[in-house]
């Protein structure tokens, strides 16, 4: 049984299925418009699909191609008319109907290479990268790696979930969570040593929501109550002093003027950690809003994970000669696709304008995570080798170092790596 395509590239003459197979497109293959274009494309595909249109396929369906949005209510009515239901039209439609697959429609002449990782000037490989995606991931690639990301994520949540809610302090009050930055934190001025040197975490925020406890409903204003590591959310604290110069204040960056700070769970579990240790006085908590923890995520980020993984092993296919194939070529495209689903995957969350999820405290908690996971990296590093950072910017950290080899310099607890997770050599500054 043939298995269901997962992307077309239609122009008037050929239509490219999954990168692969050619065929004739029908002569009247547009002569029912766009809605009749996604009603003969869907019977292709399985639960979704992409359709890549041509300029030419593009304007014989009614699209104009000199805006980034298309205000055409005639079109969009005529979808509906044919059960389609469509928000707007533009570079990339979203085409969903009731017990139909749903279709998303890209329009090749106005995708911008630069956000879009899987590009390719040439039909088959664009369309064998986007159905290489899918195969992948098991979702349809559209408008962006994030916009892709989300739907994996939708996709993948078996269990009732509340995708849009801002109970909770927001960002005027408190609410947020930052990224370490150099700029924030840093012990340049005793550094000595001729050379310092970075090192960066790669797919830091796919490893940090493989572990990230998350509220799968909306949030309760739970007021003072106990720490509970199984109750996720926001917590109002009174601000513990640090005054140990080797690292950062655990507390977070951007807020060491205020004394009553909110934080999330993730930075919670750190300071109650470093409170067990005895080198930080536990937190009082004065306020909190939070929900059973669950590892919502988790299958999310395990299945990009796994895609991942999958891809760098395509990525190593070679021809006889020892050029890399074209199903390599389509890999290495979406393997950094994949890189880049998980941070802007975050980051839609936490978008007040996002049409499919809202989650502003998972967006705090999963920036969190990554942060505290820096922190206890430089911790257990400083604390078990005696070498300790002398910054930390973003996922990551720098050390001084006598020798100009990076690899040699790595301090001792340091794993490099090319797993999720792993540390890799990123960047050399001479004194």
């Amino acid at each position: 049984m043939h298995r269901s395509a997962h992307a077309l590239y239609v122009s008037p003459d050929y239509t490219i299925v999954d990168g692969y197979r050619y065929k004739a497109t029908p002569a009247d293959a547009f002569n029912a418009g766009l809605a009749g274009l996604a009603t003969r494309t869907a019977a292709l595909f399985g639960s979704e699909g992409v359709v890549m249109l041509d300029a030419e396929a593009a304007i014989a369906l009614g699209f104009t191609l000199d805006s980034q949005e298309v205000n055409n209510p005639a079109l969009i009515a005529e979808l509906g008319a044919a059960g389609w239901q469509c928000g707007a039209l533009g570079r990339w439609s979203s085409l969903r109907a009731k017990d139909r697959p749903t279709v998303y429609v890209g329009l090749a002449p106005m995708i911008d290479p630069e956000w879009m990782p899987l590009w390719h000037e040439f039909p088959a490989d664009l369309c064998g990268s986007l159905a290489l995606w899918h195969e992948l991931t098991g979702s349809a690639y559209h408008h962006s790696p994030g916009a892709a990301g989300l739907s994996m994520l939708i996709n993948s949540t078996r269990y009732h979930t509340q995708w849009f809610s801002q109970v909770g302090p927001d960002r005027s009050r408190g609410g947020y969570e930052l990224a370490w930055r150099a700029d924030y934190w840093d012990r340049l001025s005793t550094h000595t040593a001729p050379f310092r040197h970075g090192y960066d975490k790669h797919s830091a925020g796919l490893a940090a929501a493989t572990c990230t406890l998350l509220p799968r409903q909306a949030l309760r204003h739970t007021g003072r109550r106990e720490w509970q590591r199984n109750a996720a959310g926001w917590w109002c604290i009174e601000r513990s002093p640090w005054n140990l110069d080797l690292m950062p204040d655990p507390a977070g960056p951007g807020k060491d003027d205020e004394a009553v700070i909110w934080v999330t769970s993730p930075r919670m579990a750190l300071l109650q950690e470093l409170a067990a240790e005895g080198v930080y006085a536990a937190p009082r908590i004065v306020d909190s809003y939070t929900a059973p923890a669950t590892e919502v995520v988790k299958s999310w980020a395990d299945k990009l994970s796994a895609a991942t993984k999958r891809a760098q092993t395509l990525a190593a296919d070679r021809a006889a000669d020892g050029t890399p194939t074209a199903l390599a070529q389509d890999a290495e495209r979406v393997l950094t696709a994949l890189r880049d689903a998980a941070g802007q995957t975050t980051g839609m969350l936490g978008s007040a304008t996002s049409a499919r999820a809202q989650r502003a405290d998972w967006h705090y908690a999963l920036v969190a995570m990554q942060g505290c996971s820096a922190w206890r990296t430089g911790w257990r590093v400083g604390k078990t080798a005696g070498v300790w950072p002398l910054a930390i910017d973003g996922d990551k950290l720098w050390y001084g170092a006598d020798t100009a080899d990076a690899i040699a310099a790595c301090p001792p607890g340091l794993k490099l790596g090319v797993g999720v997770g792993q540390y890799h050599h990123e960047g050399t500054i001479p004194q």
